[in-house]
C-alpha cells in the first residue's frame, strides 16, 4: 500500500497485510512525524483473493496493446466510442473470470460494481453486455441443482439475487422460476409426500390410492413388438397400471427392475416384459420420483443402483470441468438451455461418474438418445 507522509510528503510503501481494517498509527521514517492510515475501501475489497484476480483481468484487458480488431473499430468510431467498447469488454472479461468457479460472490459482485462506476458505466449498460454469459452461468447454476435434485435455501438465494442482480428479460426471470418450482416439487415426492389423483380413470381396488395418472400416453415396448400404443398411464401405492384399447396391463411396483427417466419418456424394465418399455407420459421426472420412492418400501436395490439415483452422486468438481470442457452446450445440437448431464454408459450398464462419461446434452436430445431415435 503507498504511503504520503501528511508532514513532510515522504512517499514509502507498507504491506498490505500489516493494516488492518481498523487502521494504525504510523511514523515516518524521514521527519518522525506521527499520523494514522487506514486502507480505503477499493484497498480493502483488494485483499480478497478472488477480487485479486478480476483485478488482474481489469488491468491486463486495459493495458494491453490493442489488437487488430481495437485498431479497426478505432478508425470507424470516434474515439469516446471505441473507449465505451473497450470497457464493456474488460467488464465482460471480468464477470467471464468471476463465474468461472461457478459462483459469484459479494466481493465479486462489489468490485464489478467498482469497476462500473469508475468507468462510468450505468448498471444496467454494463449487465446488458454480458447478457449471454450471464444466461450461460444461471442455466448452468439451475443444472447443477436439478441434478442434485435439491434446491437448497442458499442456492434458492443466490439465484433470487441474481436474477434481480443481473436484470434479465421477465419471460427468462418466468422460465427459471417454473424450473425452480418443478425442482421443488420433486424434492417434495422425494421426501414421501405423495401427491393423489381423486378421480383416476380407471377403477381401483379399494383402499388403493392413485399418486400419478397420464392420459394419451404413447407406450413403445423394449422388444419393439408394439408401437405407439395410446393408452392412461397410471402410478399407484402398489401397482403401475396401462389401459388401452389393444393392450392393457397392470404389474406390482415390486417387479420394477430398472427405471431410466429422460424429458419426454420414462423407461421402465420389468420382470414382467409386456410391461418393459417406454412411456411418453405428461411429466416423466415426477412418475420417476413417485417410482423411486414407492420402489424404497420393496425394492431398495432397484433405487440405489439406479441410473437416477447415481447421476446425484457425480462430484461438484467433475460437473464444473464438464460443464466448462463442453462450454455449457449440448454436445449433439449446441444449444445453451435445459441442460442436463448424461452418462455416455449408463451406471446400469457399467458407467462411471467420471468426466470422460459424463457430457452435457440438452432435454430434446437426451430423450432422443433415451429411446434411440
Amino acid at each position: 500500500m503507498e504511503i504520503t507522509c501528511p508532514g513532510c510528503g515522504f512517499n514509502g510503501t507498507v504491506p498490505d497485510e500489516k493494516i488492518p481494517e481498523s487502521g494504525r498509527n504510523l511514523t515516518c521514517p524521514k521527519c518522525k512525524h506521527s499520523f494514522f492510515i487506514r486502507k480505503t475501501q477499493s484497498q480493502q475489497l483488494l485483499q480478497d483473493e478472488d477480487v485479486k484476480q478480476l483485478h488482474r483481468v481489469a488491468v491486463t484487458s486495459t493495458g494491453g496493446e490493442k489488437g487488430i480488431l481495437d485498431r479497426f473499430v478505432s478508425f470507424l468510431q470516434p474515439k469516446h466510442a471505441a473507449e465505451r467498447a473497450k470497457t464493456l469488454n474488460t467488464f465482460r472479461a471480468i464477470f467471464t473470470e468471476a463465474v468461472k468457479d461457478g459462483v459469484l460472490t459479494d466481493r465479486e459482485i462489489q468490485y464489478m460494481k467498482m469497476y462500473a462506476q469508475k468507468k462510468s458505466l450505468d448498471w444496467p449498460e454494463a449487465v446488458k453486455s454480458v447478457r449471454a454469459e450471464a444466461i450461460k452461468h444461471m442455466n448452468e447454476y439451475i443444472s447443477f441443482a436439478k441434478n442434485d435434485g435439491v434446491i437448497d435455501d442458499t442456492e434458492y438465494d443466490y439465484i433470487k439475487k441474481l436474477l434481480g442482480l443481473l436484470e434479465f428479460h421477465p419471460n427468462y426471470i418466468e422460465s427459471v422460476r417454473r424450473e425452480i418450482d418443478h425442482i421443488k416439487a420433486l424434492e417434495i415426492i422425494a421426501r414421501g409426500e405423495l401427491p393423489v389423483v381423486e378421480r383416476p380413470a380407471i377403477a381401483l381396488k379399494s383402499p388403493e390410492t392413485c399418486h400419478y395418472q397420464s392420459p394419451n400416453t404413447v407406450f413403445v415396448t423394449a422388444d419393439g413388438g408394439d408401437k405407439y400404443l395410446l393408452g392412461t398411464f397410471l402410478i399407484t401405492g402398489d401397482r403401475l397400471i396401462f389401459a388401452s384399447e389393444n393392450k392393457s396391463f397392470h404389474i406390482g411396483i415390486g417387479r420394477i427392475k430398472e427405471i431410466n427417466c429422460y424429458s419426454e419418456y420414462l423407461k421402465v424394465t420389468a420382470a414382467v416384459q409386456r410391461a418393459s418399455g417406454y412411456y411418453k407420459v405428461k411429466d416423466p421426472e415426477v412418475a420417476s420420483e413417485i417410482l423411486l420412492f414407492l420402489l424404497k418400501g420393496v425394492n431398495a436395490p432397484v433405487v440405489e443402483n439406479s441410473d437416477i439415483t447415481q447421476s446425484r452422486n457425480i462430484p461438484p468438481e467433475v460437473k464444473i470441468n464438464v460443464w466448462n470442457r463442453d462450454e455449457g452446450r449440448c454436445v449433439y445440437c449446441g444449444t445453451e438451455e435445459y441442460l442436463e448431464f448424461d452418462h455416455v454408459t449408463p451406471i446400469s450398464k457399467g458407467g462411471t461418474n467420471t468426466e470422460e462419461n459424463i457430457q452435457l446434452l440438452c432435454r430434446r436430445c437426451h430423450a432422443k438418445k433415451g429411446v434411440g431415435m
